[in-house]
């Protein structure tokens, strides 16, 4: 807080009149990462013919500004593990803006089966950014696995939605 402070010019306390704990100041600097992922993504719509494939471009969005500074993705983890309530409320507002990016990428999905596959694909999301600022993966596997798990969860249904006269069987 106290280097945040001389960066600003700004005292001390100015800085904690606005944030309560350094976690706070860090979830503050994600959200604005997240306004500027959406901001990005309102100017250049995902890229992509199938759900599957404008998820893994609002993925691969998302994870590039971590591959550029990957302190941001350690800044990441420390805050979401956070128990301070005014942290776990501006990590909400991240969680918010990024879902509304992913989400978009899922239009046509109802909303419970949206909730569904974004919570898995967050929950690889994030082990892969933890195996990765831990050197037990590379950048490349980040975006690997979170191609693999959005065609995993996706794929099928698309091809289902493609062949609907398909004969289904029925396991007699």
């Amino acid at each position: 807080m106290r280097d945040v402070a001389e960066h600003a010019d700004v005292a001390l306390g100015t800085v904690y009149r606005y944030f309560s704990c350094k976690d706070h100041l860090l979830a503050a600097a994600l959200n604005q990462w997240a306004r500027s992922l959406e901001t990005q993504v309102s100017r250049r719509p995902l890229g992509g013919d199938t759900m599957a494939e404008r998820l893994t471009d609002a993925l691969r969005r998302g994870t590039r500004p971590f591959q550029r500074n990957p302190h941001m993705a350690r800044l990441l983890i420390i805050t979401g593990s956070s128990t301070d309530p005014f942290t776990s409320e501006t990590y909400a507002e991240l969680a918010s803006g990024v879902g509304h990016v992913t989400r978009s990428a899922l239009d046509g999905l109802d909303v419970a089966e949206t909730t569904r596959i974004l919570r898995v694909v967050n929950s690889v999301w994030c082990a892969n950014l933890v195996a990765w600022v831990n050197d037990r993966t590379t950048i490349a596997g980040v975006y690997e696995a979170l191609g693999e798990a959005a065609h995993l969860l996706l794929d099928h249904r698309e091809q289902a939605n493609d062949h609907p006269h398909a004969v289904r069987s029925t396991g007699s």
